[in-house]
């Protein structure tokens, strides 16, 4: 983030200056030990050529250093050398004036010049001297004083830190003996050249307080007060009408002038800021609360904000001619202060850290004091907002100035265009119904007023829209009906906003999931607004006490179907009656044929001149029982389909499909299924609703299928050849 500064409204007169030189390095003495002494690194070592002073334009603009003189004033009082006509040099950039010779290298990129291509060059001493630099009117700008260091060090004197720091010899911090053009480390200053803005067109604003760097201490920083913590958010310029007659500032411009020329936000069309009043312009988020009765907007709602810089730049506010009438500049101030600074007394004072005087660490539309500005509320008409129906109905009330026509225009947050919702004429109305533009959005309102043909609006309110009404269930749809059964679930809505989103506690974001026996599922709803809602089911659980077990059915031909199963285990006093295998047709809402009640463990049913249909149909097993003289029926065992091809139908027993040559195994499983069956068949795995997962061709009698990327439940594996289906179900744990 960038974030900005001391505040200042240039006016740029032509005495002013842009920046700041100063020595940041002299080379008087270089070594005379071989190479060791060639700073300009043309490949000879010359005491004259070699010596060099190093100037840092500490400037936020580029700096015209034309004419600039270097003076020996203490020996001869001579004029050393003069800077050429053009030399700029760029804000936190370098120049380097060397005393000869050919300076060979990029010197960090810095601009480089030689005072001399004779014997004296500088003629810079070891001692007895101050060396003084003047600018083109001969006035007195910066000073070296040799006399205050060693005489003979051998190596240059560099400022550390850089530009700030006190004067050192080059290698007590670092392995080099001088660095021209680049900071004591070998690091390039910088190299690129920024042009001053222009000189600044007249308005009654003025920039009052700015939050560059706000606090990142728990909510310490959090200026717009959404409740969030947001650097680029709750960074904020504050403005201030310092005119008598309420100010249009309609396509002002925040601009990025000094890094990257990039506009960083404009005022929308409207805003009309009263006399005294106070406007302030977030960096984003959703600013909470009244602000002094200020006109609040929000510049971004990405992650760039307003772009405030701590240092390095100054930010310039343009009018809707698109003319600079305003800058910013972060290098007067702190870097990293963690909250506002602000001008003290308000409007007329200099600019000092919120805190100096304050407890508070910002103010963003009020006074440093935290109240409120003279003006700051004086259009403000509407007082509050209500909601008054479905969907996206609302009151405003509010108290009108003396006007021939009003109108109550909305718009979203951030879109810079106004709507008019409603016109009238009658000055007595405190209320109008209104209709929201989006649900679950910051709207804001605003009432406009006319006289005399010209129209002014008040300070707009902004309110948050309520959700569109929304129910959301969790239901069963498919329960399961024997113990190793899933269940199919599915989440039903009604109402919302638009397209809806799913979210359950397993992660899953489909509409239907399935869910094991006697675990509890939510699931999240959102709607296309960001509104929720959730809701819960727990899946039924089958009683499965004194149920028959390990149930399967053979086929030895195209019309019978026998069922075999094992006895369940019988609690003290439980006797059993007998059992009945019980079929019916698929998917069709059938009712249940039964067998005969029996003590056997197998049944069979014959399908001849039954009448049925061609179809898949399934079968179960259930037992009667005696417990302790209440006689009831178990719940049904698993169930098992198979394909019945009708009465009479094609299928004669000869089919290529050999049932007596199916396996399939194991079931249930977890991670494989293995088949078994005559060469040349088709083997389907289908979910419980029929739908085709995958299917493969029995080769070499043995075939698998992968189903450890499968969720738990009942899946359906069907075998076909010629006219023959034969169909089982599978169990995945």
């Amino acid at each position: 983030m960038k974030k900005i500064i001391n505040v200042m409204i240039l006016m740029f007169l032509a005495s002013s200056s842009y920046g700041q030189i100063i020595i940041n390095e002299v080379l008087y003495d270089p070594s005379n030990s071989a190479l060791d002494g060639d700073a300009n690194g043309d490949g000879v070592y010359s005491q004259t050529e070699d010596e060099f002073i190093e100037f840092i334009n500490t400037g936020a603009f580029d700096f015209d250093m034309s004419g600039y003189q270097i003076w020996d004033d203490t020996i001869s009082g001579q004029l050393r050398y003069t800077i050429p006509s053009g030399t700029l040099v760029p804000p936190s950039g370098a120049l380097v004036v060397f005393g000869g010779g050919v300076p060979t290298g990029s010197f960090g990129g810095a601009v480089v010049l030689t005072a001399s291509v004779s014997a004296n060059g500088l003629s810079l001493n070891n001692s007895g001297e101050i060396i003084t630099l003047k600018n083109s009117l001969g006035q007195f700008v910066t000073n070296f004083d040799s006399d205050a260091l060693s005489d003979n060090p051998n190596e240059s004197y560099t400022r550390n830190p850089d530009i700030t720091g006190a004067f050192e010899q080059h290698s007590a911090n670092t392995a080099m003996l001088f660095s021209p053009g680049t900071r004591s480390s070998g690091i390039a200053f910088n190299t690129v050249f920024v042009s001053p803005p222009p000189v600044l067109a007249t308005t009654p604003m003025i920039i009052n307080e700015v939050l560059y760097d706000p606090s990142n201490s728990g909510l310490d920083g959090d200026a717009n007060a959404d409740g969030v913590y947001g650097q680029e958010e709750d960074s904020f310029i504050e403005f201030i009408n310092t005119d008598t007659a309420n100010y249009d500032m309609s396509g002002y411009q925040i601009w990025d002038d000094t890094v990257s020329g990039a506009l960083r936000y404009t005022i929308p069309s409207g805003t009309i800021v009263p006399a005294g009043g106070a406007l302030v312009v977030f960096g984003g988020g959703m600013p909470t609360g009244t602000f002094g009765g200020a006109i609040v907007l929000t510049a971004d709602t990405g992650t760039t904000g307003l772009s405030l810089g701590n240092s390095g730049e100054i930010i310039v506010v343009r009018n809707a001619m698109g003319q600079p009438v305003l800058s910013f500049d972060s290098d007067a101030l702190s870097n990293n202060p963690n909250e506002s600074y602000t001008r003290n007394p308000d409007i007329t004072g200099g600019f000092e850290q919120h805190a100096d005087n304050t407890p508070l660490l910002f103010s963003p539309g009020t006074k440093i004091d935290g109240t409120d500005f003279p003006n700051a509320a004086t259009n403000q008409f509407i007082t509050s907002v209500t909601k008054i129906g479905n969907p996206k109905t609302y009151r405003a009330f509010f108290t009108l100035p003396a006007a021939s026509t009003y109108r109550l225009q909305i718009r979203t947050q951030n879109d810079p265009v106004w709507k008019t919702s409603n016109t009238w004429s009658n000055a007595s109305l405190t209320q109008q119904n209104f209709q929201a533009l989006e649900f679950n959005a910051t709207n804001s309102l605003r009432i406009g007023y006319e006289v005399g043909g010209n129209w002014t609006y008040g300070n707009s309110f902004d309110f948050v829209s309520d959700c569109k009404p929304m129910t959301v269930s969790a239901v069963e749809l498919l329960a399961p009906f024997c113990a190793g059964d899933s269940a199919i679930l599915k989440t039903i809505t009604n109402g919302g906003y638009k397209v809806k989103s799913f979210l359950w506690n397993t992660g899953e974001t489909t509409r239907f999931i399935y869910g094991q026996q006697g675990q509890t599922y939510s699931v999240v709803v959102t709607d296309e607004s960001g509104c929720t809602q959730s809701a819960s089911v727990t899946v039924s659980s089958v009683n499965t006490q004194f149920t028959p077990v390990n149930f399967a059915v053979a086929k030895p031909n195209a019309v019978t179907f026998t069922g075999s199963w094992s006895p369940a285990t019988l609690g003290s006093g439980v006797s059993l009656v007998g059992y009945r295998m019980a079929y019916r047709q698929v998917g069709v809402g059938a009712a249940w044929t039964n067998t005969p009640l029996s003590t056997n463990t197998t049944a069979t049913v014959n399908f001849t001149g039954s009448g049925l249909p061609s179809a898949n149909y399934e079968f179960t097993v259930f037992a009667r029982v005696n417990d302790n003289g209440s006689i009831y029926n178990t719940e049904y065992a698993c169930r098992e389909r198979r394909f019945y091809n009708g009465s009479g139908a094609k299928w004669d027993g000869n089919s290529s499909l050999d049932l007596n040559a199916v396996s399939i195994y194991p079931n249930p499983t977890q991670d494989v299924l293995y088949v078994t069956a005559a060469e040349g068949s088709l083997a389907s795995l289908l979910d419980i609703n029929g739908r085709l997962i995958s299917s493969q061709t029995v080769e070499g009698s043995e075939i698998r299928f992968e189903m450890g990327d499968l969720s738990a439940g009942v899946y359906i594996l069907q075998l076909q050849s010629d006219e023959a289906i034969y169909s089982e179900r599978i169990v995945k744990n």
